[in-house]
């Protein structure tokens, strides 16, 4: 059987029963399932969502958790991870920061097989660090709080030390600052820009 295709929702949207409309709209299951956006599955979409608004992406294009890749931006794929230092559970202090970097091997939707091969399946990545420390403080729709680095793949691909993990003290080693909501396009433009003109070189 054929992919199921995802359909764009509105919040209004009613339940219905009986072939008729309840009172339960599709908004009332969101804010019941997904109003704690600290949550590290939830977080997680969020980032995607606060990356796709920066580079003004079609956002009624509905999200596919089985993609390849969290976003496709100018024909590239961009994977995004997120961390964060504090957690809705009790902590006894600040979690360390480190981001998953390992390979994977992608489900192709139309025949619902595993690629064979494990790669990074996107040709950017954008590392997104909740960066409030005071807990009281923390709010992850205050775009102020986050930070970001973004990289080119083949960065990770060539990198010596650990395939799977990148921490915080390691990225900023590395790779250098981490840059606020509104410099994730132009960055993300550049280095795209970059690797355009990388790859018109290198061909024979």
């Amino acid at each position: 059987m054929e992919p199921i295709p995802i359909e764009y929702s509105r919040g209004e949207t009613k339940f219905v029963s009986d072939n008729l409309e309840t009172d339960l709209t599709l908004f009332d299951f969101w804010s019941w399932a997904f109003s704690d956006v600290l949550t590290n599955t939830t977080r997680g979409i969020l980032a995607e969502f606060i990356v796709a608004s920066a580079l003004d992406l079609n956002t009624r294009k509905p999200r596919d958790g089985w993609a390849k890749f969290d976003l496709e931006y100018r024909n590239y794929g961009i994977e995004i991870k997120s961390c964060s230092y504090h957690q809705r559970w009790f902590q006894k202090q600040m979690s360390n920061i480190s981001f998953n970097i390992s390979t994977s091997r992608a489900l192709d939707a139309k025949t619902n097989q595993l690629e064979e091969q494990s790669r990074r399946q996107a040709e950017i990545y954008v590392f997104c660090l909740l960066a409030e420390k005071e807990r009281e403080q923390v709010n992850p729709l205050n775009l102020d709080q986050w930070k970001f680095w973004i990289i080119d793949t083949q960065f990770l691909n060539q990198r010596k030390r650990s395939q799977s993990s990148i921490t915080y003290n390691s990225l900023i080693k590395e790779v250098g600052d981490p840059i606020g909501f509104h410099r994730i396009k132009c960055s993300i433009d550049g280095l795209i820009e970059n690797m355009h003109n990388h790859r018109l070189h290198s061909e024979p």
